[in-house]
């Protein structure tokens, strides 16, 4: 069975606010058009600090939320096979930031050094 946080990822990968992909993410933090990133469980440690250093650097004020799903996870929903995903909208981004808080299997862990915008 799907759960409320992943079946609204499924909704919100078709309502094409969700951005997938490193270079993507970063791209799109740069333009301004990012208001979250989520990572998953099983993000390389290189990928990991990479993310964490750019988002130090240039995305001071975006949450990063790292989840407890994985790539497979993700891919399973989305059909994208990711582990740094950006969110577009705001009122998505608020809505994923409530239910990563809501559900029990879903141990988020807000990174509080990038300021909370949203």
């Amino acid at each position: 069975m799907i759960d409320k946080f992943l079946s609204f990822l499924g909704i919100a990968k078709k309502s094409g606010n969700l951005i997938f992909g490193m270079d993507e993410v970063k791209s799109k933090i740069i333009s301004g058009d990012i208001c979250l990133v989520m990572i998953v469980s099983d993000i390389s440690s290189n990928s990991l600090e990479k993310i964490e250093s750019f988002m130090a650097e240039k995305a001071g004020t975006i949450n990063l939320i790292k989840l407890s799903y994985t790539k497979d996870d993700m891919e399973r929903i989305t059909s994208k096979y990711a582990a740094v995903i950006g969110v577009s909208d705001i009122n998505i981004a608020n809505k994923i930031k409530l239910l990563a808080e809501e559900n029990p299997k879903q141990k988020t862990e807000r990174n509080d050094a990038y300021n909370d915008k949203i």
